[in-house]
C-alpha cells in the first residue's frame, strides 16, 4: 500500500532547510525549527529526508551543488589570476549578503562548528576542500601556462590560498556585515594583483 503521494518540492524544502542550518548551525537546528521552516510535519520530515543526520547530508549535497559549484568554477575559465580575481569578487558579493544567503559558508561552519558534528560530517567536508582545492590548481596552472605565476609556485599557492579562503570563510560566518572578513578578502585579492 502506497502513502499519499507528496504535495511538495523536495529540492525547494532542501533550500528552506539548507538556509536554517547556515543561519543555526546543524546543532543547534531543532526538528520544531525544521518543521516550521519547510511547514512540513514531522513524519513528512522522516519519511522524505530520513534522521536529521541523513537530511543535513543531504542539505550539504544541495549547498555544494547550489552554492559552492556555481562560486568557484575556476576550472572553466580561460584566463589566470584574472579568473581567480573574478572569483575572488564574487566571493566578496557572496561575504557581503548580496547572494541572498547568510554570510560565511555552510560548509565551513559545519567544520567548524561542535567537534562531533565535524566528525559526523568529514566525509562531506573532506569533498568541498578537495572540490576548492581542485579549482585552484585549475586556475594556477593556467595562470602558469600564461607565464603569470612560476609552475614550481603552483603546489605551494594553492596550499596558501586554500588555507587563507577557508579561514575567510569562517571569520564570516561570524561577521553578518562582512566588517571583518572583506577586508581580509580585499587583501588577498590585492596580494594577488601585485
Amino acid at each position: 500500500m502506497k502513502g499519499r503521494p507528496r504535495c511538495f518540492d523536495e529540492t525547494l524544502t532542501l533550500q528552506v532547510l539548507m538556509r536554517l542550518f547556515w543561519e543555526k548551525g546543524y546543532e543547534a537546528t531543532t526538528q520544531k525549527d525544521m518543521m516550521e521552516a519547510s511547514g512540513l510535519s514531522s513524519s513528512s520530515l522522516l519519511n522524505t529526508f530520513g534522521s536529521k543526520a541523513e537530511l543535513f547530508q543531504r542539505v550539504l549535497d544541495e549547498y555544494l551543488a547550489t552554492q559552492l559549484h556555481p562560486l568557484v568554477n575556476l576550472k572553466e575559465g580561460e584566463a589566470g589570476l584574472l579568473d581567480l580575481d573574478r572569483f575572488l569578487e564574487r566571493m566578496e558579493s557572496h561575504l557581503l549578503g548580496q547572494s541572498g544567503f547568510p554570510s560565511g559558508c555552510l560548509a565551513v561552519k559545519t567544520l567548524t562548528g561542535p567537534c562531533e558534528t565535524a566528525k559526523q560530517f568529514a566525509p562531506l567536508l573532506k569533498r568541498h576542500r578537495m572540490v576548492l582545492s581542485e579549482h585552484l590548481e585549475a586556475v594556477l596552472l593556467r595562470a602558469a601556462a600564461l607565464q603569470e605565476i612560476p609552475i614550481e609556485e603552483v603546489t605551494e599557492k594553492r596550499e596558501l590560498l586554500l588555507a587563507t579562503l577557508l579561514g575567510i570563510l569562517a571569520v564570516a560566518g561570524n561577521d553578518p556585515d562582512g566588517s571583518q572578513s572583506t577586508p581580509m578578502l580585499r587583501a588577498l585579492r590585492k596580494s594577488l594583483a601585485a
